[in-house]
């Protein structure tokens, strides 16, 4: 069986205690070489997983002619300079997340990746290839939990180091970097759609100007019970802002294919009517009128009347607020 030989673009600390001891169990892997910009401390690595080849820059594992695979865990606004560099060197990548920091650094290595065809990139979810997500993923898709209408997450640590690449805001640190990313994923593959809009607001941390919460929503467009976002829907909630989801280093995400709402105030409503379930035999957000999640300030019989319309009783169902 031949076997696809990596080389690893750092020394990092996730590639020393994640990735490099699951390489070792896989088959078809053969982990060739290592780099480092410092030479030392790539020797150092290599010696400690029996790799045969150390570098001490990024350029000369890349022109190593017996590598397949370039696994790429830099940080993350080296991510997709050293990727296009990994392509053009004929180079297959698995690039950590996030791929890049912005839309036009994506379109960047998008357009890279199209002048080399045959050669594959990929962004390093691994949680994608977890047997239990592929077949919760797998059960989604074939109708086992009905139609998806929202997806909520919360994600967060609690993290003060200010030598930590992630609390280094001029590297791409910060939380919906590190993440928030994971939210914005696991959504996508639920409804097996990109968004059609995006909405955030992050809570910026005064010693490391990084985001250490950010509240987002992600509009997925149409469903059979409610209007698109945007479109001339009767609904007025989704120009209320969105508030922080709370203290902390956090990311925060209410995704959902209808109407918005603030990630902290679906989930205190939420929380609320759990409370209440022992005291009172029905929540009045749960009525016949509203979503099935429970993420309304006031049920739709009490809305404005300018919010309500001329609708008809069915029609009502399929408004959001």
């Amino acid at each position: 069986m031949q076997k696809l030989r990596w080389g690893i673009l750092s020394t990092s600390r996730f590639a020393r205690t994640k990735i490099l001891p699951a390489l070792r169990h896989a088959a078809r892997v053969e982990v060739a070489a290592i780099a480092s910009r410092d030479v030392e401390r790539a020797r150092r690595v290599a010696a400690e997983f029996a790799i045969p080849k150390a570098y001490g820059a990024y350029d000369e594992l890349l022109a190593d002619p017996d590598i397949d695979v370039i696994y790429n865990p830099a940080p993350n606004h080296l991510h997709v300079p050293w990727s296009i560099k990994a392509l053009e060197a004929g180079k297959h990548v698995l690039c950590e997340k996030p791929i890049a920091l912005s839309a036009a650094e994506a379109r960047t290595l998008l357009d890279a990746s199209r002048r080399h065809p045959r050669q594959k990139i990929m962004e390093a979810f691994m949680y994608r290839l977890h047997p239990q997500w592929r077949r919760a993923a797998a059960i989604v898709r074939g109708g086992g939990v009905g139609e998806p209408l929202a997806v909520q997450t919360l994600f967060s640590y609690v993290n003060e180091d200010p030598n930590n690449i992630r609390n280094q805001a001029d590297i791409g640190g910060g939380a919906l970097m590190d993440i928030g990313c994971y939210a914005i994923s696991v959504a996508r593959l639920v409804f097996g759609a990109e968004p059609h809009r995006a909405l955030g607001r992050a809570d910026i941390d005064p010693r490391f100007g990084t985001d250490r919460v950010i509240s987002g929503l992600l509009d997925f467009g149409y469903t059979s019970w409610a209007p698109r976002v945007g479109s001339r829907s009767r609904s007025r909630s989704m120009r209320r802002p969105i508030g922080p989801a709370g203290s902390g280093t956090s990311a925060a995400t209410t995704v959902t294919r209808s109407a918005s709402k603030s990630a902290i105030s679906t989930r205190s409503r939420a929380t609320s009517c759990r409370a209440r379930s022992s005291r009172t035999p029905r929540c009045r957000h749960r009525s016949r009128t509203r979503s099935p999640t429970c993420a309304s300030s006031t049920p739709w019989s009490r809305a404005p009347a300018r919010a309500r319309g001329s609708t008809s009783r069915r029609s009502r169902r399929d408004v959001p607020d």
